[in-house]
């Protein structure tokens, strides 16, 4: 197997961004939100895939979890568009936020195998 076709070889410059952006803090509006866009797709793309491979087990959990992590990209897309505050701190807890939930999000579908 070639390193090319690991799935780290697509996602590390996704992974160098976000590394960036967490240096800066003060990235473009654009860019946070489409952080944010892009980690929610890949919850919400592990949850169909989980109901796809095992669908005799817990669908209306996984599909309770797709609305928590939709309800989660309204409010901190809401939050980038209305910022309050210092804007480096604002747009710093976003991404703490952000990241914060897409944690929880992975570690609920991780039990759902269990």
């Amino acid at each position: 197997m070639k390193y090319e076709d690991t799935i780290y070889f697509e996602i590390l410059p996704y992974i160098c961004r976000i590394i960036t952006f967490y240096k800066n803090i003060m990235a473009s509006i654009r860019n946070i939100k489409k952080d944010i866009d892009y980690l929610i797709s890949e919850v919400i793309s592990d949850c169909c895939t989980f109901m796809a491979l095992y669908p005799d087990k817990k669908q209306e959990e996984a599909l309770a979890l797709i609305n928590e992590t939709l309800d989660l990209r309204h409010t901190l897309i809401t939050r980038v568009n209305h910022p309050e505050g210092k804007a480096k701190a604002h747009y710093r807890a976003i991404f703490n936020d952000l990241l914060k939930g897409v944690d929880e999000s992975f570690q609920k579908i991780s039990a759902f195998t269990k």
